[in-house]
C-alpha cells in the first residue's frame, strides 16, 4: 500500500514537473516567436503636394531609427552603397529625422515654387535604418492617402491654392483612417440596398416628435 502511495506521488510531481517545464518552454518560444515578427516602417502620403507650400509626410517605424524622406521626378530603381533599392531616381529633395518614442514622426516639407506643373507626378521613397553605415537600411511600406497599402509611390502636383478653396489630406495614420470610413459611406450610399439603412436624421427627427408630444400630453 505505502509503495503504491508513493509511486501515485511520484507520478504526481513528475507530471508537475513536466507541465511547468513545458510551460516555461512556451513562454519563451512564444516571446522568440514575437521578436521574430518584423513589421515594415510605414509612410503616409498626402493626397497631393502644393508649389510653395508645405506638405507634411508622416512614417510610423521604430523609435530611434533614422529615416531619410525623398521626392524625385522619376520612378526608377537607384540602388544604395548598402545594397538596398529604392523606388525614386535622383532626388528633387531629402530630409532626414529621426523617429521619436511614439514611433510616430511627421516630416513637413516645404515644396519647392518650381516642383512642377498641376497634374505631373512626382515620386516618394523613405528609408529607414538605425546603424551608422545604413548597413541595415529597409523601404517602407506605401500607405496613400485612403489609407490602403500600395505599391505606388506617386504623388500629385495639385494647383496653387488662389482661392482658398483646395483641399489638401497630409499624410497621416488617423485621417487615413477616416478616410476609408467616408469611403465606406460613399460606397454604402450608391447601394440601394444598403442606403436604406443610413439614417439621413429622420430617426431622431421622429424620436424628438414622440418625445415632444409625450411632454405636452396632459393625463
Amino acid at each position: 500500500m505505502t509503495k503504491h502511495f508513493n509511486l501515485i506521488k511520484g507520478t504526481r510531481v513528475l507530471f508537475a514537473a513536466f507541465l511547468t517545464t513545458y510551460a516555461l518552454l512556451s513562454v519563451g518560444y512564444t516571446a522568440k516567436l514575437s521578436d521574430l515578427i518584423k513589421r515594415a516602417p510605414q509612410l503616409f502620403l498626402p493626397s497631393q503636394i502644393l508649389p510653395g507650400q508645405t506638405t507634411t509626410f508622416t512614417v510610423k517605424g521604430k523609435p530611434g531609427k533614422q529615416v531619410k524622406l525623398i521626392l524625385s521626378d522619376t520612378a526608377v530603381n537607384r540602388e544604395l552603397d548598402s545594397g538596398v533599392t529604392l523606388r525614386v531616381g535622383e532626388p528633387v529633395l531629402e530630409k532626414e529625422v529621426t523617429i521619436p518614442e511614439t514611433g510616430v514622426v511627421q516630416i513637413p516639407v516645404e515644396i519647392p515654387q518650381n516642383i512642377g506643373e498641376a497634374g505631373q507626378r512626382k515620386f516618394v521613397e523613405a528609408i529607414v535604418w538605425s546603424s551608422p553605415d545604413q548597413s541595415d537600411a529597409e523601404v517602407v511600406q506605401i500607405i496613400e492617402s485612403s489609407g490602403n497599402e500600395t505599391t505606388e509611390n506617386a504623388v500629385m502636383v495639385g494647383a496653387e491654392p488662389d482661392r482658398g478653396n483646395t483641399i489638401l489630406v497630409p499624410g497621416d495614420p488617423n485621417l487615413a483612417n477616416v478616410m476609408r470610413t467616408l469611403d465606406t459611406l460613399s460606397n454604402t450610399s450608391q447601394d440601394p440596398r444598403k442606403r436604406d439603412l443610413i439614417d439621413s436624421g429622420a430617426i431622431n427627427r421622429k424620436r424628438q416628435l414622440d418625445s415632444n408630444l409625450y411632454n405636452n400630453t396632459r393625463f
